[in-house]
C-alpha cells in the first residue's frame, strides 16, 4: 500500500500507469485470442491483414497533416478545437481526393489490379485520424481513463469480429474488418464522453479563427508529415519487400512475428509515449531539466525490455509452435532474426515526440530521410552479395535498425538539452 502511494505521488507515473493499465488489457486481448486466431485463419490470410494494417498507417499519417499533434500546444480550449475542426476539413478533403484519384488510376489502366481492400482505405484511414484527433484531445483535457478505455474497447471489438467472422462465417478477411470495426466503436465511445463544452464550442464555426491556428502550427504539416510519413513507409519497407520477393504465407509469418514481438512492449511504449509528449511539452515551457528526464525514463524502460529480448532469442521457435500451432513454427525463426532490431525501434520510438514538444521538427525529417535510404540500401545489398536470401535480408534489417536507432536517441538527447528561448527572455 505504501509502495502504491509513493508510485502515485508523481503524476507522470500515475497517468503512464492509467494508460499503461488500459493499453494491457488492450493489447492482452488480441494477445490472447491469438492462439484462436491463427487456428482460424491461414498464414495468406494474416499476410493480407498485415499489408492493410501497414497501407492504413501510413495513409493515416496524412490524412490531417500532423494536426492532430497540435492540439497538444495551445493554452486556450478554443483554439484547440479550432484546430481539430480544421483537421476534419483537411481529411474530409484529402478522403475524398484520394477516392478521386483510385477513380481514375482504375479509369486509366483498366488492367490495374488493385489490393482487395484499397477502396476501403481512405475512409479506414480518415476514421483512424478522427481517432487520434480524439485521442490527443482527452490526454490534452488530461483525461486518461477514458483514453484507456477506448484502446480496450478497440482492441476487443476487433478480435471478436474477427473471430465471428472466420469462426462462423468462414469469412477469410475477418481479420481486415474486425480492425475497422474496432476503429469505429473506440470513435463512438469517444463521441459518448465528449462534454456539452466541447460541443458547444466546436458548433461554433468560424472560417477565419480555424485558418489562423493551422497558420500557426504550420510547421506540423511543413515538417513533421513528411517525415513522420517517410519514417512510416522506411518502418513498413521489409514486409512491402517481402510481399514482393516471397510467397504470401512468408508475409503472414512476418506479420505475425512483427505483431507478437511489439504487443507485449507497445503497451508500454504507446502509453508512455501519450504521457510523454504532455509531460516534455510542460517541461519545455516552464525550463525544467528535459535532458535529465528523457535519460532517466529511456534506461528504465531499457530495463524492462531486456527480458522479453532474451526470451525470443533463445525460445522464440518453441514458443511460436507451442502458441500459436505448428503450422507457425516458421514466424518463430523469424522472430529469432527480427527481434533486436523491433525491440529498439519500439524502445525509441516514443521518444521522437520529443522534437515537437522542443520545436525541433526539422532534425527529425533529416533522419528519417536517411534512414528511408539505408532501408533501401539493405535491400540492395541483400540483393547484391546474397541472392535476396530472407534469413540475410532480415538480420542486415536488424543490425542497421539498431545502428540508426542508437544514432537517432543520440539527435534526441541532444535536443533535450535545448532551452525555452521565449521563456529565458521573460525572465530577462
Amino acid at each position: 500500500m505504501k509502495l502504491l502511494k509513493n508510485i502515485t505521488k508523481s503524476q507522470f507515473t500515475y497517468n503512464s500507469l492509467v494508460l499503461m493499465l488500459g493499453t494491457v488489457f488492450a493489447q492482452a486481448v488480441p494477445f490472447l485470442l491469438s492462439p484462436i486466431l491463427t487456428r482460424i485463419y491461414q498464414p495468406e490470410n494474416f499476410g493480407d491483414y498485415s499489408l492493410f494494417v501497414s497501407y492504413f498507417n501510413v495513409a493515416v499519417i496524412i490524412i490531417h497533416l500532423r494536426y492532430e499533434l497540435a492540439i497538444m500546444k495551445p493554452r486556450f480550449i478554443s483554439d484547440a478545437l479550432r484546430i481539430i475542426q480544421g483537421s476534419i476539413i483537411i481529411g474530409v478533403l484529402l478522403t475524398l481526393i484520394a477516392y478521386v484519384s483510385l477513380f481514375a488510376l482504375q479509369l486509366s489502366f483498366d488492367a490495374l489490379k488493385l489490393f482487395e481492400f484499397t477502396w476501403l482505405l481512405p475512409i479506414t484511414a480518415f476514421l483512424g485520424g478522427i481517432y487520434l484527433l480524439l485521442s490527443n484531445w482527452f490526454t490534452k483535457n488530461l483525461n486518461y481513463k477514458n483514453v484507456s478505455f477506448s484502446k480496450v474497447f478497440q482492441s476487443s471489438s476487433n478480435s471478436i469480429v474477427a473471430i465471428i467472422l472466420g469462426y462462423f462465417f468462414f469469412y477469410s478477411n475477418g481479420l481486415i474488418i474486425g480492425y475497422i470495426v474496432g476503429l469505429i466503436v473506440a470513435i463512438l465511445f469517444f463521441s459518448l464522453n465528449l462534454n456539452h463544452r466541447f460541443y458547444t464550442i466546436f458548433s461554433d464555426f468560424d472560417f477565419n479563427k480555424i485558418k489562423k491556428q493551422l497558420n500557426r502550427y504550420v510547421d506540423f504539416p511543413k515538417h513533421n508529415t513528411f517525415s513522420t510519413f517517410l519514417n512510416s513507409v522506411s518502418v513498413f519497407i521489409p514486409l512491402w519487400y517481402i510481399s514482393y520477393s516471397f510467397d504470401n504465407d512468408t508475409v503472414g509469418y512476418f506479420g505475425l512475428s512483427t505483431r507478437i514481438v511489439a504487443a507485449p512492449l507497445m503497451l508500454i511504449s504507446s502509453s508512455v509515449s501519450q504521457v510523454l509528449y504532455e509531460k516534455s511539452t510542460s517541461l519545455y515551457n516552464k525550463g525544467g531539466d528535459l535532458h535529465s528526464f528523457v535519460k532517466r525514463l529511456f534506461f528504465k524502460m531499457a530495463l524492462i525490455y531486456a527480458m522479453p529480448l532474451v526470451i525470443l532469442i533463445l525460445f522464440s521457435e518453441f514458443l511460436f509452435g507451442f502458441v500459436f500451432g505448428e503450422t507457425w513454427v516458421q514466424a518463430g525463426v523469424i522472430t529469432k532474426y527480427i527481434c533486436v532490431g523491433v525491440i529498439i525501434q519500439i524502445l525509441v520510438n516514443p521518444f521522437t515526440l520529443i522534437f515537437a514538444a522542443v520545436d525541433q521538427l526539422k532534425i527529425i525529417m533529416k533522419w528519417q530521410m536517411s534512414y528511408f535510404v539505408v532501408c533501401l540500401f539493405v535491400i540492395v545489398i541483400n540483393k547484391m552479395f546474397f541472392k535476396g536470401n530472407l534469413y540475410s535480408y532480415l538480420l542486415l534489417f536488424s543490425c542497421f535498425n539498431v545502428i540508426m536507432y542508437m544514432v537517432y536517441f543520440w539527435l534526441i538527447l541532444k535536443v533535450s538539452k535545448t532551452k525555452n528561448t521565449l521563456l529565458i527572455a521573460k525572465k530577462l
